[in-house]
């Protein structure tokens, strides 16, 4: 009675191992590399603060147009990561996106009133242009962060296939500008 308990054991053992050594060489590891994409959030930035600056350099009723620019500004990052299957840096993007300005403005109240400015007829002048100020400089904080660290990804190197002189193939993007090590 016990010898076909043992065959079935010794049997769905062996099945068990060869089944994950199967497994092991279907997910041979592929090789990568990182690729920089960051120049796409470049021109989403540089798409919002045109639209910021036509806003307010406009006479006429144009805020809004600032309003949008500052949209774009804040989505533009979340979005190109998202598009990259990247939620994570998405997710940040938009934390600094939002958090730094706004975290920039409030320290700028609280330097301007801290100091004493904020009492007598210009004091909420004072205290706004320290808040403008020290928003904008979160504003950049933000987009140097995320253009030079969170916008990397690991992509699949392609081998190298002769091709013949004319062929389409897609285009490969190299930054202008690029600080990395390779060992």
């Amino acid at each position: 009675m016990k010898r076909p308990w043992t065959s079935f054991t010794a049997v769905l053992l062996a099945g068990l191992l060869s089944s994950g050594a199967a497994q092991a060489q279907a997910q041979a590891e592929v090789p990568t590399e990182e690729q920089w994409y960051g120049w796409q959030n470049l021109i989403g930035l540089g798409a919002a603060y045109s639209l910021v600056g036509v806003g307010l350099a406009l006479d006429e009723d144009t805020e809004w147009i600032a309003a949008v620019g500052l949209g774009v500004y804040a989505l533009s990052g979340p979005i190109i990561h998202l598009a990259h299957q990247r939620p994570t840096e998405g997710g940040m993007s938009l934390g600094l996106n939002v958090g730094l300005p706004l975290g920039g403005a409030l320290l700028g109240v609280g330097i301007a009133c801290g100091v004493g400015t904020c009492r007598g007829l210009r004091g909420p002048l004072k205290a706004a242009e320290t808040a403008i100020i020290l928003g904008a400089v979160g504003m950049l904080t933000a987009n140097v962060i995320d253009v030079a660290v969170l916008s990397f990804e690991e992509v699949p190197v392609t081998t190298g296939v002769a091709q013949g002189a004319l062929g389409a193939a897609p285009a490969q993007y190299r930054p202008v500008f690029q600080y990395s090590g390779r060992f």
